[in-house]
């Protein structure tokens, strides 16, 4: 299988945005070393997904009422027959040290050197996708766009670059998946390549997100070029509260796992954040 190689990627991004050669370089290299596993190797290990292909047998009627059942048999088939198939990995991190910035690399080398829109699913509590906005988008000097912003200020004198140039190259604020905007999802024109979306864990925008998953594959015969990112995998059901005393814990529990299997299926690469301490970070 013909895999994404993320160094090749990597120096084509660089030779892409030539003027900015430096302070890239020196930006990617720094980001790596944040995200060096204790074996020594990178973000590299990782499988980035395959070349997009044409899928076979698609379903087209989006108005069967047995249209995501189909459209699931049809990935399965093209799965056999090793035409496409998602890529499903687990994503090692260190809770105490580097939790949510590794959560920004990841973003950041999909969006810029993958050119791959992100959807980041959060367990079903809004603390911590605010967070992470605030890690992305805040203006105090250890968040993540900052980091960005002080490589390029070193560059400004000798390389003619601006004090907005950095700009390029951040991480923009997440859309939030909501009523007026799981509509997105369905749409390939709609989707930019810079594009993160996050959203809860919970049933109702898994299936929102399910449902529009399948049109998007229907109309374009292709699984969706996308990263997705799932916090909290670890736990055995994300959207409940994990003791066993209700019999609504362990029907939410079946539920977020079926509705979670049939998203995987739909997208090129899906990362499992499990985050335990066998990761190095120098943050």
């Amino acid at each position: 299988m013909v895999t994404v190689d993320l160094y090749l990627k990597i120096e084509n991004f660089i030779e892409k945005h030539k003027n900015f050669k430096k302070p890239l370089e020196e930006l990617i290299f720094y980001l790596l070393s944040l995200t060096t596993y204790v074996n020594g190797q990178d973000l590299n290990r990782h499988y980035w997904g395959t070349p997009i292909k044409k899928l076979l047998n698609v379903p087209k009627n989006i108005k069967d009422k047995d249209f995501e059942d189909k459209m699931l048999e049809s990935l399965k088939m093209n799965q056999e027959k090793n035409i496409d198939n998602s890529i499903i990995e687990l994503l090692w991190g260190d809770i105490q040290l580097g939790k949510r910035i590794q959560a920004c690399i990841i973003m950041w080398f999909s969006i810029h050197i993958l050119q791959r829109p992100v959807l980041y699913i959060f367990r079903n509590l809004t603390i911590d996708m605010t967070q992470l906005i605030n890690d992305i988008t805040g203006s105090q000097r250890d968040k993540f766009n900052e980091i960005i912003k002080k490589i390029f200020e070193k560059y400004q004198c000798d390389e003619k670059i601006n004090d907005k140039d950095w700009t390029t190259f951040e991480l923009g604020k997440p859309t939030i998946l909501g009523k007026n905007t799981f509509n997105f999802l369905s749409d390939k024109d709609s989707i930019q390549s810079n594009d993160i979306f996050f959203c809860l864990m919970n049933c109702h925008s898994l299936k929102k997100i399910n449902e529009n998953f399948s049109k998007n594959i229907s109309y374009n015969e292709e699984l969706l070029d996308m990263t997705v990112l799932v916090d909290e995998s670890d736990l055995m059901g994300p959207t409940c509260s994990n003791d066993r005393i209700t019999k609504k814990d362990l029907v939410q529990t079946t539920d977020t796992e079926k509705l979670l299997s049939k998203l995987y299926t739909q997208v090129q690469t899906v990362l499992f954040c499990i985050f335990l301490q066998i990761l190095t970070v120098n943050y």
